[in-house]
């Protein structure tokens, strides 16, 4: 029974650095299926229940904790280049006319912008972000309350 504790031992180990060199949130599930195994062989459980506790565990952590588990750190769900603008506040560089377009400064860059309502939007004024259509962005004034 002593080997069957180092072969779990073995993948436990190789299994978690899978985990850290990939950081998807997969393998570290069978980390902990070799773990609970390792703990059956000590208990001189047979090789078959070893082997069904490694899987069984392995299996439902993946199914059902995973999921979990990335939503809450958000694997994934990091938002950049153009979509990461949404919500974003820039100011009006050059004056945004309904049906023309105008110029707005965001994060040090200058992107052409054009107004969800026919109120024109004056140099200078805040806007938010609220869509993006390829290059042009949707925005709305920010009234600022005095």
């Amino acid at each position: 029974m002593m080997i069957n504790s180092w072969i779990w031992l073995i993948l436990a180990v190789l299994f978690g650095v899978i985990e850290i060199i990939t950081l998807s949130l997969t393998t570290c599930w069978f980390v902990i299926g070799a773990l609970c195994a390792l703990i059956a062989s000590y208990f001189n459980a047979s090789w078959e229940f070893q082997i069904i506790i490694f899987t069984a565990t392995s299996v439902l952590l993946l199914l059902f904790v995973r999921p979990v588990a990335q939503s809450h750190f958000k694997i994934g769900a990091v938002k950049s280049g153009s979509p990461a603008l949404i919500g974003e506040v820039g100011i009006v560089q050059e004056r945004i006319a309904h049906p023309l377009y105008g110029l707005v400064t965001i994060n040090g860059q200058i992107w052409t912008a054009e107004s969800l309502t026919a109120e024109p939007i004056e140099v200078g004024e805040k806007v938010e972000i609220t869509q993006i259509e390829g290059v042009i962005l949707r925005v709305r004034k920010i009234i600022e309350n005095i």
